[in-house]
């Protein structure tokens, strides 16, 4: 995932140090945060995509999550899923994109509030991440079908973060709130 996901990580704070000040003075742990973001990103999208990504012939899920040692890949075949199995592999998923959302959430903090196309830039791939993770979490059905967040949720999620999206006491609130 950091060939992808963490490398653009470390473009987008390469590209906010040469246009804001205050993000060159943090650069270092910056581009840590950012590969998290990226990541964090990355691993919802393995998360909600289990199913459509294997239907292309891609699985994502790494042999060490998959606790009774089969080829990921057997999960997806007929007879070889089992809720248990499913279960256990989100339990390693879910916790994993959620370490990953809490220092994309500490990057995003770094932005200052007189950024707001940037930090909206940033915020919005966030919480639809957060809240996507939320309807996944020990939710089998990402092995069978695609999980997203519905259109009125992504309206009201960047009518709200438009809003109010300035305030870093506002976003982890919202957060939580979109992660039950």
């Amino acid at each position: 995932m950091h060939e992808v996901a963490g490398r653009v990580g470390w473009l987008l704070t390469e590209l906010f140090a040469l246009q804001i000040p205050g993000v060159e003075a943090e650069k270092d742990e910056m581009m840590s945060l950012g590969r998290e973001f990226g990541l964090a990103l990355q691993t919802v999208n393995v998360i909600r995509g289990l199913h459509g990504d294997w239907e292309r012939g891609w699985v994502f899920i790494p042999q060490a999550f998959v606790p009774d040692g089969r080829d990921p890949h057997d999960l997806f075949a007929p007879g070889g899923r089992d809720r248990e199995t499913e279960v256990a592999i989100l339990e390693h998923l879910v916790p994993k994109a959620e370490r990953h959302l809490e220092a994309a959430r500490h990057y995003i903090a770094h932005i200052p509030r007189s950024e707001k196309g940037i930090r909206l830039f940033c915020l919005l791939p966030y919480l639809f991440a957060v809240r996507t993770l939320a309807i996944s979490r020990k939710n089998p059905r990402v092995f069978h079908e695609e999980t997203k967040i519905t259109r009125p949720e992504v309206r009201r999620i960047a009518f709200w973060t438009r809003l109010l999206g300035g305030s870093d006491r506002w976003v982890l609130w919202y957060a939580r709130h979109l992660a039950r």
